[in-house]
């Protein structure tokens, strides 16, 4: 009888989610049954183990590191295999062997652990690095089996990193306001660890909050709030932080100062009076905002006999009335009076000063003056401006004051006023401004002017106010462009896909031009050709149809224009492909466009004997494109529609077009162009074949980039159970493989997309027989 015997020795220290992955050793011993006597000796137990060394190491992410392995063996020699637990290994950690499979006779191989530059770097509530374990698994002998772990820290790789930008820097407020900056966080090096702000810094009257931006990743607000107690003149410094975990704090300083009140006090003009009399001006104090307490104003003439008064006095409001007077005794001449104003102490603000030029003619002498009323036309809606004029004579120059009414008391028609822009006149002439709407009256309307003057008699002019009615639209011309000069047309023939601008204008009553006036277009039959509100002609198919223009404040007024579209030529060519489709660069790298021509059966063609391509980008300021070879240049960032016509004799057969995307130049990791390079430039497959393609990537200088690409290429098909592709790896550049299912059918399309960051694009492949 044999018996065997078998023991399990099990060693662990690790965290629980690797339990049961220790060093294990098994031991073996049998004994065989024996004839003579019943005493046998047991056979040599069998037992495998595993050390790996060093026992921890730290690997940044997107680096490696080697570990020892050493297998130990008892009863046996054979060969050991070694593997990982597949369902155990970090996410973004790859492990190998070298060599996999550990011959008899050696003891060692290296296991190579790789981070990927994406893996996870977790930290602790104490903000220390987590540690990982990858479970190795050893196999030889007669199911021996043993297991070791690799523990390693991962770290964020050196280019990782965080900035922080604050806009803007420094806040000037008044009590009771409130200052809102933004924080942007940018990280770098593909940095994911947390961030937290924190700010430090007081200020009496001042409170400060930092809130996240809602829907906006590392985006706060950070905001400064004042109170009505807030000290003006007083200013401190903030300091905001960012603290990352792994990585050095940052801190960015922010300026806050609580405005001092200010008040500058103008007049409006300089003042004019005889002796003996009086003039009032206007006194502006200029308040800075919130500034409401009372100002206290006095005048310093330095002349005895120029006396001034304010009111109100003192000012609460922004301006007060400086009525001053100058005795008889007087002299003429001009003078600098100083208006001073006082705050009440305490307020914060300094006194204010300004200067008014009173001058001072000589007492009246006797005399006469006329006024010179004009007669002004106006259309209603708009405003008319004339000279009234005071002509003064024996010797006359008291300040005439004018007042504006209806001849015979009738009531002013609606919306029509009169202002003098200057009243009393102390000069010759003054503006007259004649104001109207759009609802006053068409009609002659007659005024009368009278002027009164202390001492001198009351003195009148009558003149009209004619007030023609608003123009409105009557009739509708339509131009074209000849050789930059507008020409009138009711008809016109396009070729195919071609295109015309067509001016409309609209005409008054008085067969005058409206400006402002715009229309509204229409077309009879849109398939034949359209019309936009900017008044553009597209010619879609062969036939007729009737363009519309109608004014947009008078629906009766309209005008035609009937547009004739050609046929287009008879051609070969039925159908035309732009690659690549939905292409994406990156500013300011170039882009060769491609075209293929089809004919109706849908095989290639070369096309028609004088046949020709042209190209063209929407919209030049975010991309151009030559015209002849198809290089496209990206210029800014943002949108435009590439197209390319096939033409025949200079008459478009078929067209085809795509977006464009064009990213910013100087764009963070951001390549410039890719493009895909296919056998003959195939765009057809049959069931069941296979094709190997090329990735060319370039950055923005034009270079090409076979290796190093980070992130590598990501190739696509719109359609797996027709088509998949699998990446075939080369030491110098991207090349895939893409396998049409053998059950494919004949018409079937499909797209390859390929992009890398800031650049990309897509082709069509048509299953063939």
């Amino acid at each position: 009888m044999m018996a065997r015997y078998s023991s399990i020795n099990v060693w662990r220290k690790v965290p629980l989610k690797y339990f049961g992955y220790a060093a294990l050793f098994l031991c073996s011993t049998a004994f065989s049954e024996c004839d003579c006597g019943g005493n046998s000796s047991p056979a040599e137990p069998q037992s495998l183990s595993l050390v790996a060394a060093p026992t921890a190491q730290q690997i940044a992410q997107g680096a490696s590191a080697t570990y020892t392995i050493t297998v130990n063996r008892t009863g046996f020699t054979g060969p050991v295999s070694l593997g990982v637990a597949d369902t155990d290994v970090p996410a973004g950690v790859s492990v190998t062997f070298t060599p996999s499979v550990v011959p008899a006779g050696s003891t060692t191989a290296i296991a190579t652990v790789g981070v990927a530059p994406n893996a996870l770097v977790s930290y602790d509530a104490n903000g220390v690095l987590t540690d990982q374990y990858v479970p190795l698994v050893a196999t030889g002998g007669e199911g021996l089996r043993a297991t070791a772990l690799m523990r390693y820290t991962p770290r964020f790789s050196s280019q990782a990193g965080i900035t922080m930008n604050i806009s803007p820097p420094i806040f000037v407020l008044n009590p009771g306001d409130t200052g809102d900056a933004t924080i942007t966080i940018a990280r770098q090096g593909s940095y994911s660890g947390r961030v937290t702000l924190s700010f430090a810094g007081t200020m009496s009257g001042v409170t400060t909050s930092i809130t996240p931006t809602a829907g906006v990743a590392d985006s706060y607000r950070l905001r400064f709030a004042t109170t009505q107690s807030a000290v003006r003149g007083t200013s401190a410094n903030f300091d905001i932080s960012a603290v990352a975990e792994g990585l050095n704090t940052i801190t960015t300083r922010v300026g806050v100062s609580i405005r001092l009140p200010i008040f500058v006090p103008s007049v409006l003009h300089a003042t004019r009076m005889r002796a003996n009399e009086s003039d009032t001006v206007t006194v502006l104090l200029g308040r800075s905002a919130g500034f409401t307490a009372p100002i206290a104003l006095e005048i310093d003439s330095g002349r005895v006999g120029l006396t001034g008064t304010f009111a109100p006095n003192p000012a609460v409001d922004d301006a007060s009335l400086l009525t001053i007077r100058a005795a008889s005794d007087v002299p003429q001449g001009d003078y600098k009076v100083r208006v001073h104003g006082t705050p009440p102490a305490g307020s914060g603000a300094s006194e204010g000063f300004t200067r008014v030029t009173v001058t001072v003619d000589p007492i009246a002498v006797q005399g006469s003056y006329t006024l010179s009323a004009p007669n002004v036309s106006v259309v209603a809606g708009n405003t008319a401006t004339a000279t009234f004029g005071v002509t003064r004579s024996g010797g006359f120059s008291p300040a005439v004051n004018v007042a504006l009414l209806r001849a015979g008391g009738v009531a002013v028609p609606t919306g029509l006023s009169i202002t003098l822009d200057q009243n009393p006149i102390t000069q010759t002439s003054t503006a007259m401004r004649v104001v109207t709407t759009t609802a006053t009256p068409e009609g002659t309307y007659t005024f009368v002017a009278t002027g009164t003057s202390p001492g001198a008699p009351t003195v009148t002019a009558n003149f009209n106010i004619v007030v023609n009615a608003p123009p409105r639209a009557t009739s509708i011309t339509v131009a074209k462009l000849v050789t930059g000069i507008p020409q009138a047309t009711t008809s016109e023939t396009l070729t195919l896909g071609g295109t015309m601008s067509l001016i409309p204008v609209v005409l008054d009553q008085n067969g005058q031009p409206m400006t402002s006036e715009t229309v509204t277009w229409s077309t009879s039959n849109a398939t034949v050709a359209t019309i936009s509100n900017t008044g553009l002609v597209t010619a879609l198919a062969a036939g007729t149809t009737t363009l519309t223009a109608t004014s947009n404040t008078n629906v009766a007024v309209r005008t035609t224009v009937a547009i004739t579209v050609a046929a287009a030529p008879t051609s070969v060519v039925a159908r035309v492909e732009l690659e690549p489709q939905n292409a994406e660069i990156t500013a300011p790298a170039t882009l060769l466009y491609s075209v293929a021509l089809y004919n109706a059966a849908g095989a290639r063609t070369t096309g028609d004997a004088g046949g020709s391509i042209a190209y063209s980008s929407s919209n030049t300021a975010v991309a151009t494109i030559n015209a002849t070879t198809g290089i496209a240049t990206g210029v800014s960032a943002g949108t435009t529609t590439i197209t390319v016509k096939y033409l025949q004799s200079g008459v478009l057969v078929k067209q085809d077009a795509s977006t464009l995307t064009v990213y910013a130049s100087g764009s963070v990791g951001h390549y410039g162009s890719t493009s895909i390079s296919t056998a003959g430039n195939a765009r057809t497959l049959r069931a069941g074949e296979q094709m190997l393609f090329q990735i060319f990537v370039r950055d923005v200088a034009g270079n090409l980039k076979t290796t190093g690409v980070t992130p590598a290429p990501v190739v696509t098909t719109s359609n797996t159970s027709v088509a998949t592709i699998t990446a075939s790896p080369a030491p110098d550049g991207y090349f895939y493989t893409v396998n049409v299912a053998a059950n494919a059918a004949v018409g079937t399309t499909f797209k390859i997309r390929f992009d890398v960051t800031g650049a990309g694009g897509e082709i069509v492949i048509t299953v063939v027989p």
